[in-house]
């Protein structure tokens, strides 16, 4: 289970034009469509294909690589090239930066992700959709939802 807390919250207007002051909110779950600390309401809105692949991920300090949940490998099945294979980032605008496979003991991950996050700005906070491209079980690309960058 993960808990979050209302320490950051100072003045933030919610539901119903209410006003949330310091600590104002707690919460909650156990689902893991939120591991990864992502708050992403709905994000299967956001798929190009809703039977694909995703995660939600909010960055943090370091950002040089992307790495893919266990959960996400596991629920899905999925398989991944072998290192330094290529592959694309896919992003909004249509344009497709270089990305590479890495499995640092077992975690499988993508470098080329800090290139993502200089060139569209994103800073520790945000949080983007992850959706894996497939080609069969092997992962070969991921498009990239920005959501609150």
């Amino acid at each position: 289970m993960q808990f979050y807390t209302g320490n950051y919250v100072n003045g933030v207007v919610g539901k119903g034009n209410a006003v949330y002051g310091k600590h104002a909110a707690s919460g909650g779950t156990t689902s893991r469509a939120r591991k990864g600390f992502a708050h992403v309401k709905n994000p299967k809105r956001f798929l190009l294909n809703p039977r694909n692949p995703y995660f939600e991920k909010t960055l943090t300090k370091t950002n040089t690589v992307l790495y893919v949940n266990t959960w996400v490998i596991e629920e899905y099945n999925l398989e991944f090239s072998p290192r330094n294979t290529h592959i694309y980032f896919l992003l909004p605008d249509g344009e497709r930066l270089d990305g590479y496979t890495k499995d640092y003991g077992g975690s499988h991950s993508f470098l080329g992700w800090a290139a993502v996050c200089q060139k569209y700005n994103l800073k520790t906070g945000d949080t983007v959709v992850c959706e894996l491209e497939l080609s069969g079980r092997v992962v070969s690309a991921v498009t990239v939802h920005f959501i609150n960058a």
